[in-house]
């Protein structure tokens, strides 16, 4: 940042020379930590300051027309009021503009913590980024009673060739070198890197007045600094897209595989169907003869249900498990799809050379709702979606923003657990396959995810309130009905 204090105190005194007499007509913002501040002297002059922590500069516009919407006035009770003189601060980055009525306005160029104050007499009136509280506090003599830097304090804010200048005119006085400084001529250098400095080591450089000097740093500073630290966002955000894309894209397909390489529900329902004839009720596991591998295989069952019913559920299962892998693929494809898309959009943003074509890209950026924030996980089954809230703030985001009052509602009874809602756009009450595959998610996302048995408690949509006495995922639920279940994770 090049407002250190022997900049300030030669810009002070061409800001003194040009506005001296002037008056103040506007002072506004029209956006964050930007201040605009118009004065009639014999020519119009503008002053805006550039407060956001990334630049935080003066620039001095010849022109500058105030919106006529999202402008506020700021300090109204010195518009109209002369300038009587401005000077700097001793050693400090800041200078005060004198004003009729002992008004005065400290400009702050302290980098991230830069303001701008307003005084009468001794007492502050107001504060403009008023976000810095500890300005609050600050008195007029606190900007004059600043001590001399020392020399390793100076050694910090001088760019190398000025050391190098003082270092062959053998000055090592931090007094001493100040003095010689200040009666040097101000130079732009933007190469190899933006900076001022305070003399001119060649003959043929233009030297600049302070305030041309301050106007083509902060043009330079928006078309290139700020404008690739933009660019670069950006694509930050870009390439965070691409990276989840990729991410979810080498998970599904992981799941695809294992879903495939695992043995079939419908070759174990075979099996069962099979055998039913040595098969009885009541049976936990069976070992069977295996005519798919040709080797015996170890068969777990449900023994409160039939052999047969046994095989009926893994033919559903089965048939679900179709749905699934269609369901994963079509994610997969819709994620490639996407990625192709983040590709191309990153090298858009490399070959983005001003900010017309950046300002494009950024909106287009804020306006995608791709890959959103949402406060569930989603799972497909039999052609339903089941929505599974994440903890208890999104458990009521689920409820009452993102589902419908047919759809239905399930909760382990009497723990805590996620709140499960199946989409329901039918409005017809869902098969009795999917309310029990809903319930044991429901059983898992809870308490007693390790019971054998959970009872689950399902109503519709319209039946479940939420009131504003009551915390976070807590709901007021009626005409429920209750299902026993064996609580089973979804992503296995």
């Amino acid at each position: 940042m090049f407002h250190h204090f022997l900049f300030v105190e030669k810009l002070a005194r061409s800001l003194n020379e040009v506005l001296n007499g002037g008056r103040l007509s506007a002072s506004y913002t029209q956006q964050k930590d930007e201040l605009i501040l118009s004065f009639e002297s014999p020519q119009d002059f503008h002053i805006k300051a550039d407060l956001r922590p990334i630049s935080s500069l003066l620039y001095f516009p010849a022109q500058s027309s105030r919106a006529k919407r999202n402008s506020v006035d700021i300090f109204p009770e010195i518009i109209g009021q002369k300038v009587t003189s401005i000077q700097s601060h001793p050693y400090d980055r800041s200078f005060r503009i004198h004003l009729e009525r002992r008004y005065s306005l400290i400009f702050k160029m302290y980098g991230r913590r830069s303001n701008v104050l307003l005084y009468k007499d001794d007492r502050q009136v107001a504060i403009f980024r008023t976000t810095l509280a500890q300005d609050k506090g600050i008195t007029l003599a606190d900007f004059d009673d600043v001590n001399p830097p020392d020399a390793l304090q100076l050694e910090k804010i001088l760019d190398e060739p000025t050391k190098s200048y003082l270092a062959d005119q053998q000055i090592t006085d931090p007094i001493e070198a100040i003095n010689l400084l200040r009666e040097k001529s101000v130079y732009l250098q933007t190469s190899p890197k933006l900076t001022i400095r305070h003399f001119s080591l060649d003959a043929n450089e233009e030297v600049l007045d302070p305030i041309q000097c301050a106007n083509e740093y902060y043009s330079i500073f928006n078309k290139s600094i700020l404008f690739e630290n933009e660019k670069a966002q950006l694509k930050q955000q870009y390439l965070h897209k691409k990276k989840q894309s990729e991410s979810y894209i080498k998970k599904s397909s992981a799941k695809l595989d294992q879903i495939a390489n695992r043995r079939s529900y419908k070759e174990i329902a075979d099996l069962i169907m099979a055998n039913l004839h040595i098969l009885k009720a009541g049976m936990e596991t069976v070992t069977l003869f295996d005519f798919y591998q040709n080797s015996d295989i170890e068969i777990k069952l449900k023994k409160n249900l039939s052999p047969s019913k046994n095989a009926e559920i893994l033919y559903r299962k089965s048939k679900n498990e179709q749905v699934e892998l269609q369901s994963i693929q079509r994610n997969i494809d819709d994620k490639k799809r996407r990625l192709n898309e983040l590709f191309e959009v990153i090298e858009q943003i490399d070959f983005a050379a001003d900010w017309r074509g950046l300002k494009s890209l950024n909106k287009q950026s804020k306006k995608e709702a791709d890959d959103p924030i949402l406060p569930y996980h989603s799972y497909q089954f039999a052609g339903y979606e089941i929505r599974v809230g994440k903890d208890a703030k999104r458990n009521d985001q689920l409820t009452t923003k993102h589902s419908s009052k047919d759809d239905i509602w399930l909760h382990a009874k009497d723990v805590s657990g996620s709140h499960v809602v199946i989409k329901n756009p039918t409005k017809k009450r869902p098969p009795s396959n999917v309310l029990e595959y809903a319930a044991q998610i429901a059983a898992y996302y809870s308490k007693r995810k390790s019971d054998k048995l959970c009872p689950v408690l399902f109503t519709q949509r319209k039946y479940v309130r939420k009131s504003k006495k009551l915390l976070p995922g807590q709901v007021i639920v009626e005409r429920e009905e209750v299902l026993l279940v064996e609580p089973s994770n979804p992503n296995k």
